[in-house]
């Protein structure tokens, strides 16, 4: 698993390279190359508003929400982004090839692909954000704000996307295209339905780098691990399946947060925390459910500064700091330091404030404010610019986590080193990129013998739906929904053999020909 692969710096020798900047200066060239090679084509009337479709929107996120991504290092270039891209192209590009030995001209190949890529990514992240709207996006929206959940919607380079719903957005742009262009609908499907396996199995690679899409526990040989704070070690850790930090947390008959068990050899026991503690603090975070508990250990690796927001209300700030030290970089002027974006300063009597705050930056995106006071980093508490950069620096070359009973009874202990890994589970992602890749050889086999158009596509949907919903069976990232007990990907799949039923019944009723 590597979910980052690396960074792209926020600013080179000074200049911008997100929002107005660098990047945005790069794509609107590379848009007016594009309008400039289609009118040379004679296609600039026909397709400049396809394609300004594409470059307008593109545009406007670099622009606008490209910034916000950012975090100290600069830009996360993300794995399952890049597979993301390489499966496009690469199903692009099949498809290019078999037009070419079709006879027909892969400049239609390429304009579809636009057609496609952009309802497809809004399909399949709208299929996302609504099956884990509860879990994930709208408590984004009550803690953090619109801009916050706009963001994280945004964000599809870390992860989140569902086939079935990048397949009933491709499809809205496909019938769009065909349309427009008065192409055969059943005869095009049946010439890209290969590249979306290939593309498919490509895009699974992404899953197993970024940890999503993953299955149960399992014994097998070929079980794999994924390491902490993982989608898979976070399911299992929100279930109790495994300890943090040597901690397996239960509420008691009171409802109270209590500790279950303790590991034994592990930091925890020996800082003397023992099973029957009732748990009040955790790196000065309040916890009052073993939900919030278990976050609070979850996030105990990130940087936490306790910044008093107003005159009653507090709230932490948990930062992941880069994994060398010496990464992070501080900026220090007149006995003021700046980091993140923000400066910080010394005040005779409100102790260590901010004294200024850049836009765009890490700070800013947080809602940070001159004049706000930061009380702590990770429940130790600071004064000065000195001690705020000292306590960073102990904490990020040795990670500690500090916890605080109902009894007023403190334990303090360094972070395990490796921390704890997920339980062995199937790697569904595997399975996936195996299934998704033969059944691209079996389309692509197929073909030459098809009477019918249609058939291939028919094929690729009917087999889809049926491996599909077996693989859910071993998935356990997706709850049961409804009435079913089914998760909503094996309820698409049913519904969906449904309509190929309907399908492959007009397909047969048409003459041989293709």
């Amino acid at each position: 698993m590597r979910q980052t692969l690396f960074y792209i710096p926020c600013h080179i020798a000074g200049m911008p390279v997100f929002g107005v900047g660098l990047f945005l200066l790069l794509w609107v060239l590379l848009g007016l190359g594009m309008l400039a090679m289609l009118a040379k084509q004679g296609r600039l009337k026909e397709e400049l508003v396809s394609y300004l479709l594409i470059l307008i929107p593109m545009g406007l996120a670099i622009a606008l929400l490209l910034p916000h991504l950012c975090e100290p290092r600069g830009l996360p270039i993300r794995s399952y982004g890049m597979m993301m891209l390489i499966a496009v192209v690469s199903g692009a590009g099949l498809a290019a090839w078999r037009a070419r030995r079709a006879g027909m001209s892969p400049d239609v190949i390429y304009s579809l692909a636009f057609w496609l890529f952009v309802p497809g990514i809004v399909g399949a992240r709208a299929f996302y954000v609504i099956e884990y709207w509860d879990d994930k996006y709208w408590p984004i929206y009550q803690l953090h704000g619109l801009q916050a959940f706009l963001g994280s919607v945004v964000n599809v380079a870390e992860g989140g996307l569902v086939v079935y719903g990048s397949l009933f957005g491709a499809a809205v742009g496909f019938i769009a295209f065909v349309r427009k262009f008065k192409m055969p609908v059943l005869a095009l499907g049946d010439l890209i339905a290969p590249s979306m396996m290939l593309g498919l199995a490509l895009g699974r690679v992404g899953c197993l780098l970024n940890g999503c899409c993953f299955g149960g526990a399992c014994d097998y040989p070929w079980a794999v691990t994924f390491p902490f704070g993982s989608p898979p070690h976070v399911h299992q850790a929100q279930r109790g399946a495994v300890p943090l930090h040597g901690l397996l947390l239960e509420p008691d008959s009171q409802g109270r947060l209590e500790i279950a068990d303790v590991v034994a050899g592990s930091p925890a026991e020996k800082a003397g925390l023992a099973p029957g503690d009732v748990l009040r603090q955790i790196n000065s975070i309040t916890v009052d459910s073993v939900s919030a508990a278990r976050w609070a250990l979850l996030d105990a690796r990130k940087l936490n500064l306790l910044i008093q927001w107003d005159k009653e209300s507090y709230i932490h700030w948990l930062i992941e700091l880069p994994p060398d030290p010496e990464a992070t970089v501080y900026h220090e002027h007149d006995g003021q330091v700046e980091l993140f974006g923000m400066t910080v300063a010394e005040s005779a009597d409100e102790g260590l404030v901010v004294a200024a705050v850049r836009g765009l930056t890490p700070a800013a995106k947080q809602d940070v404010r001159p004049g706000q006071k930061i009380i702590a980093v990770n429940a130790r508490p600071v004064r000065t610019p000195a001690e705020f950069c000292a306590r960073i620096d102990e904490f990020h070359r040795a990670p500690w986590i500090q916890v605080r009973t109902v009894e007023n009874k403190a334990a303090r202990w360094t972070l395990a080193e490796p921390p704890e890994r997920s339980l062995p589970v199937h790697p569904t992602q595997l399975y996936s990129v195996v299934n998704a890749s033969v059944l691209c050889l079996l389309l692509l086999a197929y073909t030459p013998f098809r009477r019918r158009d249609g058939e291939v596509v028919a094929l690729m949907l009917t087999v889809y739906a049926v491996t599909r919903y077996l693989l859910e069976d071993i998935r356990t990232d997706e709850a049961p929904i409804f009435f079913t007990g089914l998760s909503i990907s094996q309820n698409v799949s049913l519904l969906l053999l449904l309509a190929i039923a309907v399908l492959w019944f007009y397909i047969l009723r048409q003459p041989r020909r293709s």
